[in-house]
């Protein structure tokens, strides 16, 4: 059993592809207490009517929820306008020993845990993280059986929006 993916790597997929690693990679790590921090000084500056504080934890945490997303995101389309991958396509073959992505194999055994998205899955490995849009499957029984053999292997499965 194995499924053949191939599709066109677009900047919003690449963009796409960046924004879910990121969203999972901030939700669980210790960069998550950074932006709680911010707005527990913003909350001790209301408390304490330190308007100073209020007004920086705010500030902080502006930056930090909303205008630093936005900086990952050109920096993304940057990164992909330098890598010249205008127009290139990604092939994925996915069978019961691993997962080819264009000419790299990568065996079950180096991934960790398949992160279900709503745009597609995150391949969470040592080395970075694949990421397969639910748009390159053709049918929801690609789906099925990419989830059976993710299953077999016994691999953690988390889901995130």
């Amino acid at each position: 059993m194995s499924i053949s993916l191939k599709f066109p790597w677009t900047q919003a997929s690449y963009v796409k592809a960046g924004q879910v690693a990121y969203k999972y990679q901030m939700a669980y790590s210790y960069k998550k207490y950074i932006g709680y921090a911010f707005i527990a000084l913003m909350l001790f500056g209301l408390l304490t009517s330190t308007y100073d504080l209020l007004y920086l934890g705010l500030i902080f945490s502006v930056y930090w929820y909303y205008i630093r997303p936005i900086l990952q995101a050109k920096r993304l389309q940057k990164e992909f306008k330098k890598e010249g991958l205008h127009g290139a396509s990604i092939s994925f073959l996915i069978s019961a020993k691993g997962i080819s992505i264009n000419t790299n194999f990568i065996p079950w055994d180096q991934i960790r845990k398949v992160i279900i998205h709503q745009d597609g899955f995150l391949l969470e490995r040592a080395e970075g993280y694949p990421f397969l849009p639910l748009e390159a499957f053709k049918n929801e029984e690609e789906v099925k059986t990419f989830l059976e053999l993710v299953e077999r292997e016994e691999i953690l499965v988390k889901n995130i929006i």
